[in-house]
This record gives structure tokens, sequence and C-alpha cells, in this order.
């Protein structure tokens, strides 16, 4: 609860600040949905405000502490090849959140070797030299049937149905 008081209060300053400067009625309603609006209504005005770069600054850390205590978006499984350990037969993938950028948060293979971060360069390496073979390497989605394959030329979506 303490993201949306801090949600609620931050909002609220700001609108204070639109009412008291622009002599206009604030939002008609409590709560975090009318803030919004009334600040939506409002963006011109804010967005030539001195104090616009704080604005910004104070509403993108309301979305990061949101996005922690919601957690990562759905995942997506990247098939990288075969696993790096001698001996293994497992399928190395990495697992990629949404909203991330295109950094895995987790590299293993299907038997449960985990590969270190350090090592990752070495699996890129291996896919760069997979790629100008002409071979391909598919991603997966968690919770879908879609799949992305990319080669050479780059990514290309197909729907597997």
């Amino acid at each position: 609860m303490a993201i949306r008081t801090e949600t609620q209060n931050t909002l609220g300053s700001w609108a204070r600040l639109v009412v008291d400067e622009c002599g206009t009625a604030g939002p008609s309603r409590e709560g975090i949905p009318p803030l919004v609006s009334f600040l939506i209504r409002h963006s011109g005005w804010l967005a030539a405000h001195p104090a616009a770069g704080d604005f910004a600054e104070e509403i993108a850390a309301l979305v990061r502490s949101a996005r922690r205590i919601a957690g990562p978006g759905p995942a997506h499984r990247v098939d990288l090849g075969r696993c790096l350990r001698s001996g293994c037969a497992g399928t190395l993938r990495a697992v990629v959140h949404d909203g991330d950028d295109a950094t895995p948060g987790q590299v293993a293979c299907d038997a449960g070797h985990a590969l270190p971060p350090q090592q990752w360069l070495l699996v890129a390496h291996r896919m760069r030299r997979t790629a100008s073979r002409g071979e391909r390497v598919t991603r997966r989605h968690d919770g879908d049937r879609a799949g992305v394959q990319a080669d050479r030329a780059g990514v290309r979506e197909e729907a597997a149905r």
C-alpha cells in the first residue's frame, strides 16, 4: 500500500500546483484515476512549466516503483543451442522478461546447468557463427503459441499454430 499512498501524494501535489497556478478547479473526485485524468488534461501546461523536469522524474520514479512491486512481465524463453557443458545433450535457453532490455535474467540448459553471466558472450559468439551459416535460433513465448525465429536477416515472427 505504500506505493499507492506515494502515488496519490505525488499526483495530488502536482494537481495542487496546477490548481494554484492556473486558478482552475481540481479533480471532482478523490483517488488516483481522477488525479491522472486531471494531470493528463493539463499536461501541456505542465510540460511548459519550469518544474516539468521534476514532474517527469517523479512520475518515472513512481513507474519504476510500481514495476518493482508488480514484478517482471511475461517471460520469453530463447533457445540458444546445445549446452556448453561437456557431455550434456541439453538445450541452452535464455529467459528474458518483457520490458527488460535484451539482457537475459537467466541462461540455463534443460538439464539444469546454469551459465554464469561472464559466459554469455561465448554463447552470443556461437549464435553469430550459427546464424552466419544460415541456421535458425528459435524463440518461444511462455503462455502462448507464438514463435519467433531469428536468422541472418533479422527477427521474423511466425505463428506456431
